[in-house]
């Protein structure tokens, strides 16, 4: 593959954001485990988030954003509000049909990782040159409006793959297994909601 080859250029840049995304674990996840609280298991902090950019989803809704099933979010959710987190209410439209909202345990515990997230992400800006920043925020700010531009982060169009659907797209398709819940999506505020193995979100308002 020559060196000027656009697809190579293409492979090397998502090398890098590859690296850059495991060092946002590592950053993302230490703000997660110094809240005061503690740790917040990563498949709930994601719930919380996805409640919150869409406080008074139903059930099914939540499970669409996450990727699960209706019964597994209904378990999650029991545990978000055995633990003072959410709170569930009955729609107006249907007594049948829940709504989902944060309590003000749950902003609260939000809000104080948020802030955790950007003191660890700022404390690397620091390091950084004005110029540096800037060309990074741009480049961000390019990167999420192509984000939501296209499909949702972690599917994979057909064009995009040389064997087709993967067996774990096929289970899921089938019914025969469980759908992946660690795919990340950008909401409707901006925000990138990275994989769960990022116990968090993050977004380029951290460098505004």
């Amino acid at each position: 593959m020559r060196a000027n080859d656009p697809n190579s250029e293409q492979i090397e840049e998502a090398a890098t954001a590859t690296e850059v995304t495991e060092l946002l674990a590592v950053l993302l996840g230490r703000a997660n485990a110094g809240g005061t609280d503690g740790p917040v298991p990563p498949s709930q902090l994601r719930a919380l988030f996805a409640i919150e950019r869409q406080a008074g989803c139903n059930l099914r809704t939540l499970s669409e954003e996450l990727g699960s099933t209706p019964p597994a979010t209904s378990r999650l959710c029991d545990r978000l509000e055995a633990a003072g987190l959410v709170l569930r209410t009955v729609s107006p439209a249907s007594r049948r049909e829940v709504r989902l909202q944060l309590s003000r345990d749950g902003q609260r515990l939000l809000e104080e990782i948020r802030a955790g997230q950007r003191r660890e992400i700022n404390a690397v800006l620091r390091r950084m040159a004005p110029a540096a920043r800037h060309e990074l925020l741009g480049g961000l700010r390019a990167f999420r409006e192509a984000a939501t531009e296209g499909p949702r982060l972690g599917t994979t169009t057909q064009a995009e793959t040389s064997g087709g659907a993967s067996s774990a797209d096929r289970r899921g398709a089938g019914g025969g297994g469980r759908r992946t819940e660690d795919r990340g999506h950008l909401g409707g505020d901006g925000r990138s909601t990275l994989p769960l193995s990022l116990g968090g979100t993050w977004s380029s308002t951290c460098l505004l």
